[in-house]
């Protein structure tokens, strides 16, 4: 996920699909994701061939380069889904102290 240079036309809030494709279902356990973001799940259950999102708001504390490794943990495997985020921060969002959408 790469939010580029910000500035006021960036869009902070963005949806990741996440889709089964095991025969079983599955489950999201835990993320790494930084206090940058604001992070919500449609269902942290993952059924098969289905699909689930992940909303991220994007939320830079300090203005510059932004680079970050963020770690998906399912139940299914083993290791981590390694999720890198990158941006270069110049403009801030005015507001980020708004809550994160929810999905009702």
């Amino acid at each position: 996920m790469d939010f580029g240079t910000t500035n006021p036309d960036t869009e902070w809030i963005v949806d990741i699909k996440i889709t089964g494709k095991s025969s079983q279902k599955d489950f999201f356990l835990r993320h790494t994701f930084s206090h940058e973001y604001e992070v919500l799940f449609s269902s942290k259950t993952i059924m098969p061939d289905s699909t689930v999102t992940m909303r991220v708001k994007f939320k830079p504390r300090m203005k510059g380069a932004f680079k970050e490794n963020i770690q998906l943990y399912f139940a299914s495997m083993q290791e981590p889904i390694i999720f890198p985020v990158t941006a270069f921060v110049e403009y801030k969002n005015p507001a980020d102290n708004i809550p994160c959408p929810t999905f009702s």
